[in-house]
């Protein structure tokens, strides 16, 4: 007979009443933590903060300790999966303080899954957006553009059309111009020939003026 959350919650407040050793199983137990608090529904922000909360308990565990940091990207995979509840527009908002520190964390670790790491930094970015915070969704859409053309080109165009999003709201909400926005998003980029790779809907938007 299958237990009940409840049971795996007795089970686990047994465990944490004594002195748990530092070891994968601690990590294991924060996790099993964070999938019983995880939220059924994205009304549920009280949930997520929780669940979340032991995700990151176990990521912080984790990064000190080499030999465990396969946890981190567990528990990235676990998130996700919690996470999508949340991946609609007026909800991703509430993922950005978590996701930051879930993408940090495969970053200290040279976590070498970029497709999984840019898959995460696209649904931050979106994030970003969704919150309406422009100007680190500026920032922030530099730097995931750049580890996308490096280590996952593929993914590029999608990151592009996210930066053409991007691009329209700061002049449709702050009347920059196309131009200085243009050049404040790809400079670092060296993107002069990027017209010439994407379809011709993301390109007019820029042109037309």
């Amino acid at each position: 007979m299958p237990r009940t959350p409840q049971e795996d919650l007795d089970c686990l407040e047994m465990y944490f009443k004594e002195k748990c050793p530092a070891n994968q199983f601690l990590g294991r137990a924060y996790l099993c933590q964070a999938q019983l608090n995880a939220p059924g529904s994205a009304e549920n922000r009280d949930e997520l903060e929780t669940a979340s909360a032991y995700f990151i308990k176990t990521i912080d565990f984790a990064k000190h300790h080499p030999r465990y940091h396969f946890l981190i990207f567990n528990t990235s995979v676990l998130y996700w999966q919690m996470s999508r509840l949340f991946s609609m527009p007026g909800s991703r908002k509430f993922l950005i303080p978590s996701l930051t520190r879930i993408l940090n964390a495969l970053e200290e670790i040279g976590e070498s899954d970029f497709h999984w790491r840019a898959t995460l930094m696209l649904e931050l970015l979106e994030s970003l957006l969704d919150a309406g915070n422009l100007k680190d969704a500026a920032k922030y859409a530099n730097e995931a553009a750049l580890f996308i053309k490096t280590n996952v080109p593929h993914l590029y165009q999608k990151i592009f059309s996210l930066q053409v999003t991007l691009f329209t709201l700061f002049h449709i909400n702050n009347n920059i111009s196309k131009s200085g926005l243009f050049e404040q998003i790809y400079i670092k980029q060296n993107s002069g020939h990027i017209f010439n790779t994407l379809s011709s809907p993301y390109t007019q938007i820029l042109l037309d003026e």
